[in-house]
């Protein structure tokens, strides 16, 4: 990996960090090798849309408040076959494990052929994913592979970089409230979504833990 490709990584990890998103997750689709694109953002908005409310209520439509997150579409499998699938990078409300729950639990309601999300931290692997979904940065095509040999580029489509699907409410109040401690109407809901006795007791000693 060249200098410039090294810089890069490095500065959109720090970015990551500095805006303190801390939940990375893969979605991918039963149908990623059918799915048209358009259908494929179409359900990740709704699934977003889902998720906030969850979270945010009412506040979600009056004031624009939403599960910050940053999206990359990535367009093929390892063997450089169709495959559509999302890169995410999350900011977590509340307990960050009650979070990743919540997260699977929407994303299996309400996209019924969407299969299991894959969650991992947000480190140097998404200054990989940066490079990867990102590849003509500053006109630049960057090819090559990273230092376990693992290749950065399969596709030469522009735009992987999804801004029309990400959302920073950069220091929403409301936001900020529910990241230190969930209301009581976010906790009933969330009772709603977990509604199994077993997942929900799960939840609320996750919950209990942030108090």
């Amino acid at each position: 990996m060249n200098k410039k490709n090294i810089g890069f990584k490095s500065y959109f990890n720090d970015t990551l960090h500095q805006h303190e998103f801390d939940v990375g997750a893969t979605f991918t689709f039963k149908d990623g090798k059918r799915i048209s694109e358009y259908n494929a953002k179409y359900l990740l908005k709704l699934f977003f849309n889902e998720l906030s409310e969850v979270y945010f209520g009412k506040h979600r439509v009056r004031n624009n408040v939403h599960v910050e997150r940053i999206v990359f579409m990535h367009r093929k499998d390892g063997d450089n076959r169709k495959f559509i699938h999302f890169h995410i990078a999350l900011k977590s409300v509340g307990n960050k494990d009650a979070f990743k729950l919540a997260v699977s639990k929407v994303w299996k309601q309400h996209v019924n052929n969407g299969q299991d999300v894959h969650f991992k931290e947000v480190n140097t692997g998404f200054g990989v994913y940066g490079l990867h979904e990102q590849q003509n940065w500053n006109s630049e095509e960057f090819v090559g592979t990273d230092n376990k040999g693992r290749q950065l580029v399969k596709d030469k489509n522009d735009g992987n970089w999804m801004h029309d699907l990400q959302h920073k409410d950069s220091g929403t109040s409301y936001y900020i409230r529910q990241q230190h401690g969930l209301d009581k109407h976010t906790n009933n809901r969330l009772s709603k979504l977990f509604c199994t006795k077993n997942k929900l007791s799960e939840v609320r000693k996750l919950l209990l833990q942030e108090q």
